[in-house]
């Protein structure tokens, strides 16, 4: 199909360059709305590996996992040198990535159909459904880049296969290398490859026999060479982690194939742009099923009959692959059965389907030029109708978060910076993109070190008065009530701010009581239940525990013997667990028969891991709880269930009970006791000696080789 009497000039002009425009209109747009104004937590780290590479710093994986390259990274560090590092500058790296997908699906298109097809490959993709366009903008590490690769693999097979290259040598090489770095950056790219080394195979076997094998494995070790150094120095954790993710390729495949098909890809082109959010609902259902049955449902066709033609090519012994077409929806079907045996596919999630948008969108470019070939008019109707659609889940987006504050970050920096905090600690979705969008003026670590163990580090051993505990009203992790309520069990002050959605803490005051800890030999234990137990809670051993069944009423209580000025409880759950109460109160007494309630807590607001540390509060992973008071004076101690949990079977546990005294002098440690800890501290840091290696919290992170780092 072929418009006659055209330019050369022209043709390149409305079939490439005027959708890379429209392009990246769409997506500034896009980028200016409240919610994609800045960077969010993944994209952030992202962001933060960029500005460390400009600093000199190598990076080769995303930080804190054992998949994904740093390859993303560079391509940011790039444009931050050129433009300046910030949010909007981060966006436009997946920008320009996409504009070359374009690229590529034009020159796909082309191939397979003509200009015609390449042409509406290319407007489609300018004017896409909604998720390509949020997918545009979130530099989340590597799977746009890997997707990208894949592209420009199966554009280069097409044209090696079917086409006669001057150099095809050169063309392997090349092929290898962009697949390589694909592999490097995220392993989405090896569908892509797997439907590249199939499609040669069958469609010009005598290839396997020359060089071009051999060039374009060159080219892929050495585009993919950062990955298997890292996987050198990790003990190849890439492949242990997805070792058993997948969920097998005959358990109900016709099941998971029809949940990618349904979820992953139809729904997105109607409206679904991430998991669980979508404009669909505001979509008129008649509009959705209209694009659906005139567009989308015919595309798919198209792969269906190319496989029944497949067969038919077999059965009279020629071979199935007579076209770059053939090799489009071999790629395409091998996507979806790879999706179909994985976790994230079989779930219908939407976080990596961009891989189906490359070779959906030639089999639409395809539909549309069946129509065209069939009447002018009515093929640009249709395109016309399909895009408006497109503009209009824009707008459904657009008007959904209109509202929205816009860069709320940026006054969080100010209202920092002005109280002089330049260290934070904050959950992981908030802690990224302070330290990123601050360009690193603000150090703010997540409370485990999951992506940068360094940062932590930084945190911990920063000026307390120059510290800050930040929380967000909707992320959580945990919410501003329940570390409000926390920090006032723990006693002592601090200022409380609120900027937009975030809430934080600053210019903290430990208790000013000087506290001795009581010796537990001589305590005499009492329990609803488990009584032969309570012991346990005073042996100074961990792994051993006061365990029951939550249940309204259940207590342990602890007559001290004589009266003491008591100032601080506090307690360790488990060695396994969170296993706290479901809301408790803490009561003290002088003689059983009147007792006074010291604190409340619902379970809500229980906080285990806060506690004080060089002059400002720090949230561990070790499941204790304090609460600090005013001294007064009591012999017993009552700690009592409140409620009864919906699961009977979920369990109270306390390892460890500590009860502390007002004390005239501070208690210090025994010289060799201090000086063990230190040891122990010291050898215990080896743990994170690749500080942005993959993180023991993170599930089947490398854990042997961190255990391994200790003596």
């Amino acid at each position: 199909m072929h418009f006659k009497n055209r330019s050369l000039r022209v043709q390149i002009l409305l079939g490439l360059i005027t959708p890379i425009l429209i392009h990246f209109l769409l997506q500034w747009i896009m980028g200016r709305s409240p919610i994609l104004a800045e960077s969010f937590y993944d994209e952030a780290v992202t962001g933060e590996m960029g500005l460390h590479i400009l600093k000199g710093e190598p990076q080769l994986f995303f930080w804190g996992q054992p998949y994904m390259g740093a390859l993303e990274a560079y391509l940011s560090a790039f444009l931050f040198y050129l433009f300046g590092a910030s949010g909007f500058v981060l966006h436009m790296t997946d920008v320009c990535i996409l504009a070359f997908m374009l690229f590529l699906v034009n020159r796909i298109g082309t191939l397979v159909g003509g200009w015609v097809v390449g042409f509406l490959a290319a407007t489609y993709w300018a004017l896409a459904p909604l998720y390509l366009s949020i997918v545009g903008q979130l530099a989340t590490g590597g799977h746009v880049e890997a997707c990208a690769a894949g592209a420009f693999v199966l554009f280069s097979i097409c044209w090696l296969a079917f086409k006669h290259s001057r150099n095809p040598g050169t063309l392997a090489f090349l092929i290898g290398l962009i697949a390589g770095l694909g592999w490097w950056s995220s392993l989405l790219s090896v569908p892509f490859l797997l439907a590249g080394a199939i499609g040669l195979s069958l469609a010009r076997p005598p290839l396997l026999l020359s060089r071009i094998p051999w060039m374009g494995i060159a080219g892929f070790l050495l585009g993919s060479s950062p990955f298997w150094l890292w996987q050198y120095l990790h003990n190849f954790s890439t492949f242990d982690f997805f070792e058993g993710h997948g969920v097998g390729i005959f358990n109900q495949l016709p099941t998971r194939i029809y949940s990618v098909l349904r979820f992953s890809l139809f729904q997105s082109l109607l409206g679904d742009w991430w998991d669980g959010h979508s404009v669909l609902p505001s979509v008129p259902s008649f509009l959705a099923w209209a694009v659906f049955i005139l567009i989308y449902l015919p595309a798919f066709s198209i792969s269906l009959i190319a496989i029944f033609q497949w067969l038919r090519r077999i059965i009279s012994l020629r071979n199935p692959f007579q076209g770059p077409k053939d090799l489009v929806v071999a790629t395409f079907w091998i996507l979806v059965l790879a999706f179909s045996t994985s976790e994230q596919g079989a779930n219908g999630s939407l976080r990596y389907s961009l891989s189906l948008y490359v070779p959906f969108t030639i089999l639409v470019a395809l539909w549309l030029g069946k129509i065209f070939q069939f009447r002018r008019a009515i093929g640009s109707a249709v395109l016309v109708g399909l895009l408006c659609f497109n503009i209009f889940l824009h707008f459904l987006f657009l008007d959904e978060f209109k509202t929205w504050p816009y860069r709320p970050i940026d006054n969080l920096i100010k209202s920092l910076k002005d109280r002089g905090i330049r260290y934070a600690y904050a959950d992981n979705r908030i802690s990224q993109v302070l330290t990123f969008e601050s360009q690193g003026k603000i150090i703010c670590a997540d409370y485990f070190g999951r992506r940068n163990y360094n940062y932590l580090k930084a945190v911990d051993s920063a000026p307390a008065g120059e510290v800050a505990i930040v929380t967000h009203e909707v992320l959580g992790g945990p919410y501003p009530e329940a570390m409000a309520s926390t920090l006032r069990l723990l006693g002592g002050t601090a200022e409380q701010v609120k900027v937009g959605p975030y809430v934080f803490w600053y210019d903290f005051k430990e208790p000013a009581t000087n506290l001795k800890p009581l010796p537990p030999q001589d305590w005499r234990i009492t329990a609803s239940q488990e009584q032969d137990q309570v012991e346990l809670i005073k042996d100074r051993d961990i792994l051993t525990s006061w365990k029951i069944l939550k249940r309204a009423g259940d207590y342990l209580s602890v007559d001290l013997g004589r009266p003491k000025r008591l100032a601080r409880i506090s307690f360790l759950s488990g060695p396994f667990g969170f296993d706290l109460p479901s809301g408790f109160k803490l009561e003290i007494s002088l003689n059983q028969k009147k007792w006074e309630l010291i604190s409340e807590v619902s379970a809500n607001d229980m906080l285990p891991g806060l506690y004080w540390y060089q002059g400002h509060p720090r949230l561990d992973q070790t499941p204790r709880f304090q609460i600090s008071f005013a001294p007064r004076l009591a012999r017993f101690v009552r700690l009592t269930n409140l409620t009864t949990p919906e699961d009977r079977n979920e369990p109270w546990s306390i390892a460890e009970l500590f009860i502390y005294e007002a004390s005239e002098t501070p208690t210090r440690p025994y010289g060799k006791a201090l000086e063990a800890y230190h040891q122990a501290q010291r050898t215990l840091d080896h743990w994170m000696d690749d500080p942005t290696g993959p993180h023991h919290l993170f599930p089947v992170a490398n854990l042997e080789t961190r255990r391994k780092q200790v003596d």
